[in-house]
């Protein structure tokens, strides 16, 4: 039974194991750590994973226990239209076809049952399209990055979310040459207030 230390070899370790079972898929995914969950937050997503080739997106929650805190944190970014779900390295019992939540300590049962939730395609209404929710912001700031597996962070030096959004609009300006704020303000939504998004884009064309 795999038994973890840290959050962050947790997170590496399982997420590199998802990729494996992606491959073969039809599938490009970017591995991104500690995405900002909102505009008015500072907490953070452990992994999002970024398939660019067919323009989705599912973010997954990382706990080494706390079941009861991990299902709040899966279920608050579900219900934000944030498509999520949660492992747990422990032996959880909750687990079930329609469950957002998934123990991993390194059985073949537990592999089976998360391949399921990501892969099969029965059961692919996981993922979603980056049309919904923070799928563009997270799309554009993210499409160019390399794989990067360290999630699962605990404490500063982590990227707010007004830089993420400004990095979006910049690769949105790179890609299709200089749009007007409300065309910006409309592809992007992320959630900001007219005044605020305006001044984020203003920064983000300044410092380009």
């Amino acid at each position: 039974m795999k038994k973890y230390k840290t959050e962050v070899d947790f997170c590496e370790d399982t997420t590199k194991m998802i990729l494996g079972l992606l491959v073969g898929e039809s599938r490009k995914i970017i591995c991104v750590p500690e995405v900002p969950y909102g505009f008015f937050s500072n907490e953070q997503i452990d992994m999002l994973l970024l398939d660019v080739k067919n323009q989705q997106y599912l973010c997954i929650e990382y706990k080494l226990n706390g079941l009861e805190q991990l299902q709040c944190q899966v279920r608050r970014n579900n219900v934000s239209n944030i498509p999520c779900i949660g492992i747990v390295n422990t032996n959880t019992k909750i687990q079930n076809k329609y469950s957002e939540i998934f123990g991993y300590t390194g059985t073949d049962m537990q592999i089976e049952a998360i391949a399921k939730t990501i892969i099969y395609k029965k059961y692919q209404w996981r993922w979603r399209t980056i049309f919904s929710g923070l799928g563009m912001m997270y799309y554009w700031a993210y499409k160019d990055d390399e794989n990067n597996f360290r999630g699962g962070v605990v404490g500063g030096n982590r990227i707010g979310f007004a830089a993420i959004y400004k990095q979006a609009i910049r690769n949105l300006h790179k890609e299709y040459g200089h749009l007007d704020f409300l065309i910006t303000h409309s592809v992007l939504g992320s959630g900001y207030g007219i005044a605020t998004s305006r001044k984020h884009y203003n920064q983000a064309l300044q410092d380009s």
